[in-house]
């Protein structure tokens, strides 16, 4: 009798065991896998490692197994961990990761949720990246026989710190007006390559309409003197007459294109270049304020940048222009 009841009590206790086995043993995330995963990661590009993480995760989960996951794992929420992984070198790298998962999804009592798993993988670090070229302008405004560099709106950003060939090719003709194209090509050292097309527009127009009425310019040019000599500065040096057949060219341009730089893209002091005026530091001021001389002084006066540039005490010269109520001047030194 004793030995019938000690059998029974076995084979009670062999079968809670084998449900309690059974119970416990089920995760969702598995390590089966023996030999290493295998993840391309593009070289210096730190957000892709947000695309690995996810990777590895979907790699790990059974999903057959275990479908109530499928959409709920949290992929921002989880972390991947790994002190010697280098993205700054192309190459093969097998180490050491430790992902901690995170889910959205409420977990049945009968299994197990393993959210931290360390594994091995093998990530393969590539240039797969492009070059990416800009340009500070959409378009290029040229006059005839106008000089152009082609380079000069152009910049090239790559993930590759070793360097970049930027090259082009174009129809652009100075000599007529009409529509050109340069294409520029971009190519880095791992062979990815991009480009870009930058069109030109080559005008007939040159700017000859400017006023030369000499008292007008003299006009302002006086009251600009007598208020820095209300500072108790010296006055500006009346520039020579091809300094103010350039201001009156600037003055012009701006009229139909409001900037400091000119239609065509270039720093407003070629201006004095093509007129053949010898300067240093020059800086140009503008105005579109009322109708006369004193309007355009007034408005100067009024923004703090413009009337620095009147009260300069480092330049020593002044070229003056005027076309159809907008006003232009540079102060520069010779």
């Amino acid at each position: 009798m004793k030995l019938r009841k000690l059998s029974i009590f076995l084979l009670q206790l062999c079968m809670f065991t084998m449900v309690f086995t059974i119970n416990t043993d089920s995760v969702y995330a598995s390590e089966k896998k023996k030999s290493s995963l295998r993840i391309v990661m593009n070289l210096n590009d730190f957000s892709s490692v947000s695309n690995a993480k996810e990777a590895l995760i979907d790699s790990l989960i059974d999903y057959n197994m275990y479908p109530e996951l499928a959409g709920h794992i949290n992929y921002e929420a989880s972390e991947l961990k790994t002190t010697s992984l280098n993205l700054s070198k192309t190459g093969q790298q097998r180490t050491a990761v430790q992902l901690v998962i995170k889910t959205n999804h409420q977990l049945s009592e009968n299994k197990l949720f393993k959210d931290t798993i360390s594994t091995i993988v093998e990530f393969d670090i590539r240039d797969i990246e492009s070059p990416v070229i800009t340009s500070q302008k959409d378009k290029l405004q040229r006059s005839i026989h106008a000089e152009l560099d082609p380079y000069q709106f152009i910049q090239v950003n790559d993930n590759d710190p070793s360097g970049v060939t930027l090259t082009y090719t174009t129809d652009y003709n100075n000599q007529l007006p009409g529509e050109y194209t340069i294409t520029y090509t971009a190519t880095d050292a791992a062979g990815n390559s991009s480009t870009l097309s930058l069109p030109v527009h080559v005008s007939q127009q040159k700017y000859t309409g400017y006023n030369q009425d000499s008292e007008m310019i003299f006009e302002m040019y006086t009251l600009i003197n007598e208020y820095r000599a209300s500072y108790g500065l010296e006055p500006f040096e009346f520039a020579p007459a091809n300094a103010h057949h350039a201001l009156g060219v600037r003055a012009c341009e701006a009229r139909s294109f409001l900037s400091h730089d000119r239609p065509d893209g270039r720093h407003y002091k070629t201006a004095l270049n093509e007129y053949g005026v010898e300067y240093s530091s020059p800086f140009e001021i503008l105005s579109f304020a009322g109708t006369s001389a004193l309007d355009g002084l007034n408005w100067w006066k009024s923004s703090p940048d413009h009337n620095a540039r009147l009260l300069t005490r480092i330049s020593n010269k002044i070229a003056i222009g005027n076309c159809d109520g907008l006003w232009a001047a540079i102060v520069y030194n010779d």
